[in-house]
């Protein structure tokens, strides 16, 4: 900095957070961790080159400083490059692991003039960049220093909504994709602030995770789950089941299978009602510790689903022996189910294979009705969206049970009939490679709007599929 300024030249600074590395470094042991930490110093090393500096700064964060004048461009090229590198697959315990970063960004002497400011304010870019999702990138702006500050002050008071228990469930409808009959929902958690009003879950699930207040939370939203399915069933609200989801902190603490088997016990909840859903992520972990919590939770009756499918590195080897029985594609696979040609294949093939494998199917963020006749053509067993309802809250969920279900236009198939746009059932091993390389292909097909010519095929409708 010093020579930059008597030079009159720039400089700029990344801050490197890895995204996915507390879990490697809990599951394969700190000497695992540090091995990934060394191959990561060095694939930095290999894009800045003499250019500038690499630092360590403690646990996962990296700096890096470039002794150039970059614009916003330049340096987001380089931060792409640097995200890019460590998203390749790294060694370890010979195994094959990976990661994502997320980079902030800022500049010498626009953003500051010393080190300390600097570091500080890339800091804040980069928590802006996880606020992205992994692998983003962000640049400081002068108003990141009031969202460092409200940061700090929603753990603080997050803290305090697990005392006074200021938290309420939502659920959002498990639809049958024919029927339209509802059979369940997936529970998610909102924040009843007393000055704030209701505090969006993208706010603060990230502080939870992060200061670990996210194993409370969910033990409470386990146990207030189940404790609504038994009073539904008092009074004869026709739910089947819940779907709950599971941190990676929650999954990996010692005690997280008795934790269940008590909540159980005390709340009077059938196991058959109970689905937990879990993220890729865990299956990064220690293969027999994950398959061993996984065989006791599967024991006392709990369906396992797992969420987010497509967005992680699973192992379709390690899958097919998991007690896994749901599998959740993840809102990607239908965002552009109606214009790409690739989409729809993508799509089809997922579902395809996780049959070949005896799982069952849901699917996210379903809002087009020409997205479910696909989504339904192709076998796919659940969807949720907004197709069919935002989330709501208890009694109005009630309310929503009660309603017709909206049956799908047309008569619909199951996964062994024939769709008009679907090609005769390819071989697994074809499904897995396209599963691998349709994302690669970047090239828009032709602009589609589907006219569907449905047979019936083995699906009585009304029939419910869980």
């Amino acid at each position: 900095l010093a020579q930059a300024q008597v030079e009159g030249t720039g400089v700029t600074v990344l801050f490197v957070d890895l995204d996915g590395f507390s879990v490697i470094n809990d599951t394969l042991g700190h000497q695992a961790g540090d091995r990934m930490l060394g191959q990561v110093g060095e694939r930095l090393r290999e894009q800045i080159g003499t250019r500038g500096l690499i630092a360590r700064l403690g646990g996962d964060e990296f700096a890096l400083a470039v002794a150039e004048t970059m614009d916003d461009t330049q340096a987001r090229q380089l931060a792409k490059a640097l995200i890019d590198t460590l998203s390749r697959p790294f060694a370890l315990n010979g195994g094959t692991q990976f990661i994502n970063a997320s980079v902030g960004i800022v500049h010498s002497p626009a953003h500051g003039t010393d080190g300390e400011t600097l570091l500080r304010r890339a800091d804040m870019a980069m928590y802006r960049a996880k606020a992205q999702g992994r692998g983003s990138m962000a640049v400081f702006e002068p108003r990141m220093d009031d969202e460092v500050q409200l940061r700090a002050q929603l753990e603080s008071e997050l803290r305090e909504a697990i005392a006074d228990e200021q938290f309420l469930l939502h659920f959002e409808p498990l639809v049958d994709a024919v029927s339209g009959v509802a059979v369940g929902a997936e529970v998610l958690i909102r924040w009843q602030h007393p000055v704030r009003g209701m505090v969006s879950p993208a706010h603060f699930i990230p502080i939870a995770e992060e200061t670990g207040l996210i194993v409370p939370i969910g033990s409470w939203v386990l146990r207030q789950a189940c404790e609504q399915y038994v009073r539904w069933q008092r009074v004869g609200v026709p739910v089947r089941v819940l779907s709950v989801n599971v941190s990676v902190r929650q999954f990996q603490r010692p005690d997280f299978v008795d934790e269940v088997r008590m909540v159980l016990r005390e709340t009077g909840m059938p196991p058959s009602g109970l689905k937990l859903e879990l993220t890729e992520s865990l299956l990064m972990g220690e293969p027999a510790a994950v398959e061993k919590t996984l065989d006791d939770l599967a024991a006392m009756g709990i369906s396992l689903a797992l969420d987010d499918f497509g967005t992680g590195y699973s192992s379709l080897t390690y899958l097919k022996r998991l007690p896994v029985d749901t599998i959740k594609l993840d809102r990607s696979f239908v965002r552009d189910l109606l214009e790409r040609h690739d989409a729809r294949e993508l799509a089809r093939s997922a579902i395809e294979m996780m049959h070949a494998l005896r799982k069952k199917v849901v699917t996210e963020g379903v809002e087009l009705a020409g997205q479910r006749e696909l989504l339904a053509g192709w076998g796919c067993d659940l969807l949720q969206g907004w197709l069919f309802s935002r989330s709501m809250a208890a009694p109005d969920f009630e309310v929503y049970l009660r309603r017709a279900p909206i049956a799908i236009s047309g008569t619909a198939v199951r996964h062994e009939a024939s769709v008009v746009l679907a090609r005769q059932a390819q071989p697994l091993e074809q499904s897995l490679e396209l599963l691998r390389a349709a994302e690669a292909d970047d090239q828009l097909a032709p602009t589609f709007r589907p006219e569907l010519d449905l047979d019936v095929g083995g699906k009585r409708i009304g029939e419910p599929v869980l």
